[in-house]
């Protein structure tokens, strides 16, 4: 009678044991993916900076050299950008992946040449995806035409 006692104690210590691991692990799974999704997040908004900087150094955009302006767009190039990232879209697409680029004109210049809220689409890539994180970068609008400086907005999305 003493052993059936034992060993239905020993049983009820490891079905007690059991749950507890059991529990551990639904604790434990849980945190784990909260923990991954934070990294994906993270990782995507490292993404997101590493093509806003590749976007601010991009040769087909940026201002003359002998211009002293950081964060500079030329006017001209930004309207002739969609047109020649649409013709060698493989290389462009191996810069920026499934994204959208576009250059939004918020300032006037000296000339009133530009119109508030004139928004130029540079690069649209997103195939099916849906799911995005955007950046806005405040960057000067030169027009080599007028000489003249505004302000402007790249905003760059990333498709997930």
């Amino acid at each position: 009678m003493k052993a059936q006692i034992k060993m239905w104690e020993t049983m009820g210590v490891l079905f007690v044991f059991f749950v507890l691991l059991g529990i551990g692990l639904v604790f434990y799974s849980a945190a784990e993916q909260k923990s991954s999704r934070l990294q994906q997040d993270e990782s995507a908004q490292l993404l997101l900076i590493e093509r806003a900087l590749r976007v601010a150094q991009l040769p087909e955009l940026e201002c003359p050299t002998s211009l002293e302006a950081r964060a500079c767009v030329d006017l001209i190039k930004a309207e002739k950008a969609d047109e020649l990232f649409r013709s060698n879209q493989a290389a462009y697409f191996d810069l920026f992946g499934f994204g959208k680029i576009t250059l939004q004109v918020l300032g006037r210049g000296q000339r009133n040449v530009y119109a508030i809220g004139i928004t130029y689409q540079l690069y649209d890539y997103h195939g099916d995806r849906t799911s995005q994180r955007q950046v806005r970068v405040p960057v000067s609008v030169y027009d080599p035409v007028g000489k003249t400086y505004a302000f402007g907005v790249l905003e760059l999305a990333v498709f997930t």
